[in-house]
């Protein structure tokens, strides 16, 4: 191990200083313990996240922690197996992605015994935002200082340099001033915002750094690490800054050490770019073993707008299965917005900007990002998932097509991850976003338990008919070989309006055929045989006719 690092080292760094930073690594390593000892986090069909804040439900009193894990508990046992909880660190902006301490639970949520023992009941995923911390973190109060082991640990930089190259993911300046304590004015790297350090991984201590805190998560029951922004994690002016070499080469880094030391960690990398792009990051099934789905939400949100999966078919065809255990990670809705990026490879410009102009019509917002010709581009549309299928007054209607888009999410290859607020059928909170100026703010909602309970308990309600109907397919799906993520898979082309996919394609006699009628009208298909659908149980022979919006997972023989 320690020589394939020490060559990914100076490979990034150069002889001297990757042969130096190859020796402080295996002095740290020497002395760390093996967390776990076999890889037990394997992907399979019973695998599912759901994706939460550590507050979004609270109790008056009660530790927000521990309300969440009791809630979840009660309410999704034998449902979903894994949680990711966004940020839980002490944090200064951006709702928890400007950290101020990696290694701290922020004490309005709870502390790290509640994360240990959350993790006895579900598998923990966690953010590492190492692209960049908050302006109040120790590390650049002391950068401020002028203390000389974290003056390197940031990026100060002529505020004429010509970054014009680089990508920008939102329409705020690159370059920001700050004042050091002896009155010296430098222009510091912030991609993503003022308060949001960008950490200088040009400097070896940094990844050093870093690899510590893996470490760390992994000794407090973390199995799952997500990668937040790490498609810009190094700089280069005269570069676009994304995708570049050193980054895959640091993420190989991470790899390598967990499955000597923390085999049982999956590495989930964050890259909202195009499909090409993105599974770059499995790299040769040596760095991350589950990487976002990101063309996933805005096509589905396409195809059951428009009752036409021409588009969605078209790619999904596209896909190949990865090598070895790594698969994709499948969501729809998130903390953020619908990534807009994928789509533009993807949909006509005429079907994009009518999807969102019905978004806006819907309640929804749309954020920007600036072009190296100073230009802005959509980059991600705000929106609750319900939201982009509102139908007037017909709720009935509403809630069949959010049904629809969740059943695509959950028979397409990889493992589904379902956002808090989609699980309970959340609508846009215009208020929040109006108080605090944040378009994200749309769809991250915060609840009081007694406020959910009941309206979960309520059987008519909203929150009851969505949630119902996602935990009973969640529970289906776990229990079906077929959705292994590597049971083999094809895409039917029918007709646009149908959206259809085989799987366990190997297995003939357990082949299972999902099929959705995304139109306003009923289709019918011819078939071969017998044929059961596993959610309602209702038989099929010779052919089956869906109702509008109606979809069915059929398995043939009754077997």
């Amino acid at each position: 191990m320690y020589k394939k690092i020490s060559q990914y080292l100076i490979d990034i760094y150069g002889p001297e200083d990757g042969i130096n930073a190859a020796d402080k690594l295996e002095t740290k390593l020497l002395s760390q313990e093996h967390i776990s000892s076999e890889r037990k986090n394997v992907p399979d069909e019973k695998n599912s996240y759901l994706i939460t804040y550590g507050d979004m439900v609270c109790s008056e009193g009660e530790n927000k922690l521990k309300t969440l894990h009791k809630f979840i508990r009660d309410r999704l046992s034998g449902t979903i197996d894994s949680v990711h909880i966004l940020p839980f660190y002490p944090y200064s902006s951006d709702d928890g992605f400007s950290v101020i301490d990696y290694e701290q639970v922020d004490p309005a949520l709870g502390e790290w015994q509640d994360i240990v023992d959350f993790s006895k009941d579900f598998k923990i995923a966690a953010d590492a935002v190492f692209n960049h911390i908050s302006s109040q973190s120790q590390w650049f109060r002391e950068c401020l200082k002028g203390n000389p082991h974290y003056t390197q640990y940031f990026i100060s930089i002529p505020a004429d340099t010509d970054l014009s190259m680089v990508t920008r993911p939102r329409s705020l300046p690159l370059l920001s001033p700050y004042t050091s304590e002896n009155g010296e004015e430098h222009y510091y790297w912030t991609t993503f915002s003022a308060d949001q350090l960008d950490l200088n991984f040009a400097n070896y201590e940094v990844l050093l750094r870093t690899i510590e805190i893996m470490l760390f998560y992994a000794s407090k029951g973390i199995t799952t690490v997500r990668l937040d922004a790490i498609a810009f994690l190094w700089k280069e002016a005269g570069t676009p800054c994304l995708h570049l070499r050193q980054t895959h080469e640091i993420i190989k880094i991470y790899r390598r050490i967990l499955e000597e030391y923390a085999p049982d960690m999956i590495l989930l990398t964050e890259t909202n770019v195009p499909h090409q792009e993105n599974i770059s990051y499995f790299g040769n099934n040596d760095e991350a073993q589950m990487v976002y789905q990101f063309p996933l939400p805005p096509l589905t949100a396409h195809a059951v707008m428009t009752g036409n999966a021409k588009y969605l078919t078209k790619w999904a065809s596209s896909l190949e299965e990865p090598d070895g255990y790594n698969t994709f990670f499948n969501f729809l809705a998130s903390h953020d917005g619908i990534g807009l990026r994928p789509a533009f490879d993807l949909l006509p410009p005429d079907e994009l900007q009518n999807m969102l102009d019905t978004a806006c019509d819907n309640g929804g917002r749309i954020s920007y990002r600036s072009l190296p010709d100073g230009s802005q581009s959509p980059y991600e549309l705000n929106i609750s998932y319900f939201n982009l299928f509102t139908s007037g007054n017909d709720e009935d209607k509403s809630i069949a097509k959010f049904l629809l888009a969740h059943s695509i999410l959950m028979v397409m290859p990889g493992i589904p991850a379902i956002y808090f607020h989609s699980m309970f059928g959340s609508v846009n909170d215009q208020k929040a976003v109006e108080g605090t100026g944040h378009n994200r703010c749309i769809n991250r909602e915060k609840f009081t338990l007694e406020q959910l309970e009941y309206e979960l308990d309520m059987p008519e309600s909203r929150r009851n008919r969505i949630f119902s109907r996602l935990k009973k397919l969640l529970q289906i799906r776990r229990e079906e070989p077929a959705f292994h993520p590597k049971s083999g898979f094809e895409v039917m082309h029918i007709w646009p309006e149908v959206f259809a996919i085989r799987r366990n394609t190997g297995n003939p006699e357990m082949e299972l055929m999902a099929i959705h009628n995304l139109s306003g009208k009923p289709v019918s298909l011819d078939l071969r045989g017998e044929r059961y659908d596993i959610i309602s149980g209702k038989k099929y022979k010779g052919h089956v006719t869906l109702a509008p919006l109606e979809f069915v997972w059929l398995r043939e023989n009754g077997n």
